[in-house]
This record gives structure tokens, sequence and C-alpha cells, in this order.
């Protein structure tokens, strides 16, 4: 808006305001304001509310991202070819570690009721999958 039409508007507010106060008095008029700033602000939470719940749901959809990550990167580490490989070991186990601090936030911020036992991380220690097969090595 330019300077002109801003000044315009407020002085028409200002003048039409001091208009409805010498016609319906102070009190109807300071009734009205109320009203419209309550009607304001109930649309504006509806407005944020409605941001949340987006917010949410791209959250969910993130985290849903990072498990199929996760469990993409544990069927490679699982073939043949890729058994030991250290760095994706290392990647498994950041992986899993972002993931739980999505579920940390998830409770801090969420008061979800659903339940992701499939997606909560195993607590398997991979060198131990390791000293295994090297023990069954040495014992051939």
């Amino acid at each position: 808006m330019s300077l002109i039409t801003k000044i315009l508007v407020i002085s028409s507010l200002i003048l039409n305001s001091s208009l409805l106060i010498y016609l319906f008095g102070l009190i109807p008029f300071l009734l009205f304001i109320s009203t419209l700033f309550n009607l304001g602000f109930i649309s504006y939470l509806g407005f944020l509310l409605r941001e949340r719940n987006e917010l949410q749901t791209d959250f969910f959809d993130l985290l849903a991202n990072f498990e199929s990550y996760s469990t993409k990167l544990s069927q490679i580490y699982e073939l043949e070819m890729f058994y030991g490989d250290d760095t994706l070991e290392d990647l498994i186990r950041s992986s899993k570690i972002l993931i739980n601090s999505f579920y940390s936030y998830e409770e801090k911020y969420y008061s979800s009721e659903e339940t992701y036992d499939e997606a909560e991380p195993e607590e398997t220690n991979l060198d131990d999958d390791n000293n295994d097969t090297e023990e069954d090595q040495s014992t051939t």
C-alpha cells in the first residue's frame, strides 16, 4: 500500500469510530471492537491449528522416510557382499541414533497414542555378529 492509502484508511477508521461512538455510545462501540478482536483471534487460532496439524503430518512422513532408509541400509548390510563393512555398520548406527532422536522429539512435542513396535531399533551389537563369524571361521 502506498503512504497516501494508509493515511486515508487510518483517518477513515478514526472518523467512522468517532461517528459510531457519537451515535450509539461508548459501551456498544467497545463491545463491537471486542467482538471483532475475538473473531480475529478465533480465526488466527484455527489457522495455527491447521499449521500444527500439517507440521505434525510432515514430521511423521519424515520419520517414516528415515525408518525406511534405516531398514534398507540394514538389508544392504546383510547382503553377503557387504557383510562386515565398517562404513555400513557406522551408517546403520547413525541412522538408528537419528531415528531415536526423532522418537524423543515425537514424545516431547506430540501426544501420539500410536505405537511403533516394529520401527523401534533393536539393541543388537553388530560387533558380536562379526565376532561370531570370526569364531565360526576359526573353528573350521
